[in-house]
């Protein structure tokens, strides 16, 4: 009768494994007396309190996603009004974001939940678990769907409109960029 364990998970910590670990210990001592209903009393003890330490972890993170989106609004929200060229770097930073957080639900069910299960011990929140993972997923292809990478080809471009914005300036017509920056409340660079 053994149970393996993987290795413990970096999200959950010692202080949440206490009651798991005094279980394990008496089980630990319970195998030293070589009793078996004593062992597997302990087994069960400490396969419970491991299983709420679980549902206490899930619960936890059902703001992720909230969190998450705040995160992007953040990011993006420090770049608006400054115009670059390159924006791999914030979407590296928004896809990073995303990657850890379901990586670390991912890792929850695939190290915890999914083993307990297969002994028979039933994670009640493992749907919303799953519901999390899915919602993560969504969000991260939907903020990243029309990001402008780098390595994109470039848009074709619109020859109609560059005749039109000819035909235009030949009228005498639009703004100048010096005035338009001037407006916009910059100061044109001379040269």
């Amino acid at each position: 009768m053994s149970v393996a364990f993987d290795a413990v998970s970096t999200e959950i910590y010692e202080t949440e494994l206490q009651p798991f670990n005094q279980s394990m210990r008496a089980f630990l001592t319970a195998m030293d007396y070589q009793d078996p209903v004593l062992i597997r009393s302990h087994l069960n003890s400490a396969c419970e309190m491991l299983a709420e330490t679980i549902e206490a972890k899930i619960q936890d993170r059902r703001g992720w996603p909230q969190v998450a989106e705040e995160s992007c609004n953040k990011i993006l929200a420090e770049v608006e009004g400054h115009p670059l060229e390159n924006v791999d770097d914030i979407g590296k930073k928004i896809e990073s974001l995303f990657d850890q957080m379901i990586g670390r639900l991912t890792e929850l069910r695939d190290q915890w939940v999914v083993p307990l299960k297969d002994r028979g011990i039933e994670i009640e929140s493992a749907p919303v678990l799953e519901e999390l993972i899915r919602e993560l997923r969504s969000m991260k292809t939907i903020k990243l769907k029309d990001w402008p990478w780098s390595k994109l080809p470039l848009p074709l471009v619109n020859r109609k409109m560059i005749e039109a914005s000819r035909a235009s300036l030949a009228r005498g017509e639009g703004e100048r960029i010096e005035d338009l920056i001037r407006r916009l409340g910059g100061t044109p660079s001379k040269g």
